[in-house]
């Protein structure tokens, strides 16, 4: 039984890393939100400098390891825009289901502010996408979490 418990300990340790919402509104229900962000800037320019940061930093791409070996990183972004929301989702297919890591939401009626953005993320390493969605905003070099 003791030369099995190390197995059984990585194995469970494994397994939950690989957990992740497998649905947007599971992101949304269960992930971490930020505070609402508050912008002078217009819709159209907020999302553009959003979806200019998203296709810089969660694109696919082939990660070395060693000389010999790596690993693909497979996001992909998903666009949905009505007349006054516009969202974005970074997600990444995985076997039969699809796994997501960041929601953003641009509104502009709220009436407090032109724009205003909404981030959920799926956990704390993905939360420095808060700041970094903040200071592409605001038109500044930001570099990528990841």
């Amino acid at each position: 039984m003791c030369k099995f418990m190390p197995w059984i300990l990585a194995t469970t340790l494994l397994s939950g890393c690989a957990i992740f919402p497998q649905t947007e509104s599971a992101l949304l229900t269960n992930g971490n939100k930020s505070e609402p962000m508050c912008f002078s800037e217009n819709k159209n320019l907020v999302e553009t400098r959003i979806k200019e940061y998203l296709a810089h930093c969660y694109k696919a791409d082939f990660v070395s390891v060693s000389a010999t070996s790596g690993y693909n990183l497979n996001y992909r972004i998903a666009e949905t825009k009505n007349s006054d929301i516009t969202t974005y989702s970074v997600y990444s297919p995985s076997g039969s289901s699809k796994g997501y890591f960041l929601n953003i939401k641009i509104d502009e009626n709220d009436k407090s502010c032109a724009t205003s953005v909404n981030v959920v993320a799926f956990n704390v390493f993905w939360e420095d996408n808060f700041q970094k969605i903040k200071s592409s905003v605001k038109g500044l070099e930001v570099s990528c979490p990841m």
